[in-house]
């Protein structure tokens, strides 16, 4: 068994936002055994945060190391993610080394994010990137088109666009939705067979397909926070009669409307639960200003 090691400077932007990419491929043919460390500086006693993802056959070992914490490990099944095995894999990780958090696409599909919860992140991963590989038969692991630079702060879409995801809480991303919703667990067939997950487990859903881009004639925003977009509406007798074109007609007392905002912009899809850069984490915690607000009294 022979071990190799690359190594890179991480790009040292100022918002801690990079992206690393490679291919690798088995010269055997065989599924590959290789590993790449995303390390930070070593404090005073001697500790460094690191992000440490192994890629073995049709699983992915993640080992998140915070300087003062200690570590963090857990296994991910590809499976579904990898599409069909070979002895090729592509992947990109996307980083932001101030939050310590790692997004995983293999192949062009999003396959986990690392440091969703706060105990499975290292801030200040941003020194060096290590890519390396384990070779069992003599014969070598081919790494090509590597490449390492700034980050935007957004999730490519364009390979994974119209396919149905279910994002969980810590992170694992599948390919597989739900199939039912009782006593408060959703019920899902997965690459290791049937699971129930608590709703509190799920981050999010996406059915797939495109947005439909309509024009809405107000939003809603309800009491309990909820906000619908409507094609039209009218106000008698202290009651709102709208016309949803998801939920359909709508009947709704005007104590249970907070706000209603005319003509506003068109209902977009997020870009994917991408990591927040610094401007917009900031903005998160303001109240939203509504372009054109009708609040009702």
């Amino acid at each position: 068994m022979e071990v190799l090691f690359l190594s890179s400077p991480a790009p040292r932007q100022q918002d801690g936002l990079f992206e690393f990419r490679a291919e690798i491929t088995a010269a055997s043919g065989n599924m590959m055994n290789a590993m790449m460390t995303i390390a930070g500086k070593q404090n005073e006693n001697g500790a460094a945060s690191a992000i440490s993802i192994n890629f073995s056959g049709t699983e992915m070992f993640v080992n998140v190391m915070n300087a003062t914490r200690g570590s963090n490990a857990r296994q991910i099944a590809l499976g579904e993610k990898l599409g069909k095995l070979s002895s090729r894999l592509s992947f990109r990780v996307f980083v932001n080394s101030v939050l310590g958090t790692a997004d995983i696409m293999i192949n062009g599909t999003l396959a986990a994010r690392i440091g969703q919860q706060a105990n499975e992140r290292a801030p200040g991963i941003d020194q060096a990137v290590q890519l390396g590989g384990l070779s069992f038969d003599g014969r070598p692991l081919i790494f090509s088109n590597l490449w390492i630079g700034p980050w935007d702060g957004e999730l490519p879409r364009a390979e994974t666009a119209g396919r149905a995801s279910t994002t969980l809480a810590n992170g694992d991303v599948t390919a597989s939705i739900p199939a039912a919703l009782t006593d408060g667990k959703y019920l899902m067939e997965t690459e290791v067979g049937q699971i129930r997950l608590p709703a509190a487990s799920l981050s999010a859903i996406a059915f797939g397909g495109e947005s439909a881009q309509t024009h809405s004639a107000a939003r809603l925003r309800l009491a309990d926070g909820s906000v619908v977009h409507v094609a039209s509406f009218e106000i008698r007798d202290r009651a709102l009669r709208a016309r949803s074109e998801l939920l359909g007609d709508i009947h709704l007392p005007l104590e249970s409307i907070a706000e209603i905002a005319l003509n506003p912009e068109p209902l977009r899809e997020p870009p994917g639960a991408a990591p927040r850069k610094p401007a917009q984490a900031a903005a998160a915690n303001s109240p939203p200003v509504p372009a054109k607000p009708f609040v009702v009294q």
